[in-house]
């Protein structure tokens, strides 16, 4: 399982988050606290507080690599 942590804290970058994820088959989740919600679902992105960092968690090992490099606009990195 990969994790990590993004930051989507407009409109577009929710956009932009959902429309990669969806060229891929498998599952992306979101973690927040004891829930587990599909990443891929605007609805239960926006249900978030986006000003906060989320844990985002998939398990797409052949593909992995080129994902991240894909997400790597909406890392967090803390400062």
């Amino acid at each position: 399982m990969c994790e990590v942590q993004l930051m989507l804290n407009s409109i577009k970058k929710v956009n932009d988050f959902i429309n990669i994820i969806k060229e891929y088959d498998g599952d992306f989740y979101i973690i927040s606290g004891s829930y587990l919600l599909d990443a891929a679902s605007v609805m239960d992105l926006f249900s978030l507080n986006l000003n906060e960092p989320i844990l985002l968690a998939f398990q797409i090992p052949e593909q992995r690599y080129e994902i991240l490099e894909r997400l790597e606009p909406f890392l967090f990195s803390p400062s």
